[in-house]
């Protein structure tokens, strides 16, 4: 019997952008806003270490398109 792989989750930007700065804030555990988020931790640590493709500055409301650098 073979087993299933479960269906990988696409989060918005936004939703990205959210958690991240909840992180930020210092006020939650990481582990309380990935489990807010429906994520795990190691998933939200990502989003921390690549938060400079999903924001420009420190104005949240700007995002722009990371275009592929081998392009």
């Amino acid at each position: 019997m073979a087993l299933a792989m479960a269906k990988r989750k696409n989060e918005s930007l936004e939703t990205k952008i959210a958690a991240i700065e909840e992180v930020e804030q210092g006020c939650t555990p990481k582990k309380d806003i990935a489990s807010k988020y429906g994520i795990k931790p190691n998933t939200l640590s990502t989003w921390i270490k690549s938060k400079d493709k999903y924001k420009v500055g420190n104005d949240s409301l700007k995002i722009y398109i990371y275009f592929n650098q081998c392009q």
